[in-house]
């Protein structure tokens, strides 16, 4: 199981919970109450853990053809499908958990959350840009961090917005594996930006723009 919610390897928990972090301090002056960055915090790894179990269920035949994902636990056979079915099932479990503690109209942004988590994998078949499905995912959690703090929320675009376009171009340049264009680091002010290089200030959604020098 830890092998299969990729355990050992966090990234992608932090490009998910920092943004969240920084929205809940900017949000509450300086003082984001405790339950919040708890519930947001181990929001955080469970809907990346269970992101990633629905991208190995959905690319199990494909990875065992490839050397950098062949040792997977679906690709390896080490684990069943039946058994990462369960797997998603309790990490599902307990993201509806923590959404309960929070507000209705935030309780109502979760199913799209996890709707866009299952939906990624094959998206990658459906379309050329599929970083933008995942970019709306994350930019999506940046935007329930906003909702959760009011007991009258305003959904506010701005944050969820560029950390979607944030993510869409980190992800974009990871995958061609190649830096950023100089072009856009002039245009949108970036660094440079190599296949996994993360900064926390990178990752901040109100100021999308900076990554790794």
């Amino acid at each position: 199981m830890a092998d299969l919610i990729r355990l050992r390897n966090q990234s992608g928990t932090w490009l998910l919970l920092l943004p969240s972090l920084w929205s809940l301090v900017l949000a509450n002056q300086g003082r984001p109450p405790m339950w919040l960055l708890g519930v947001f915090t181990l929001g955080a790894f469970v809907m990346r853990s269970l992101g990633v179990v629905f991208n190995d269920l959905a690319d199990r035949n494909f990875d065992k053809h490839v050397a950098r994902t062949r040792t997977r636990p679906l690709a390896a056979g080490r684990l069943a499908p039946r058994q990462a079915l369960l797997v998603a099932l309790g990490l599902a479990v307990i993201a509806a958990a923590l959404v309960i503690t929070l507000n209705p109209f935030t309780m109502l942004l979760s199913p799209i959350a996890l709707f866009l988590a299952a939906i990624y994998p094959f998206s990658k078949r459906w379309i050329q840009i599929p970083q933008g499905v995942l970019g709306i995912a994350f930019g999506l959690k940046v935007g329930m961090v906003g909702t959760a703090n009011s007991s009258s929320p305003i959904f506010s675009p701005p944050g969820p917005v560029s950390f979607m376009s944030r993510e869409m171009v980190l992800k974009i340049s990871s995958s061609l594996k190649v830096p950023i264009s100089s072009l856009l680091e002039r245009s949108l002010g970036f660094g440079s930006v190599m296949d996994d290089q993360l900064n926390p200030s990178f990752c901040l959604p109100f100021s999308p723009w900076q990554c790794m020098q």
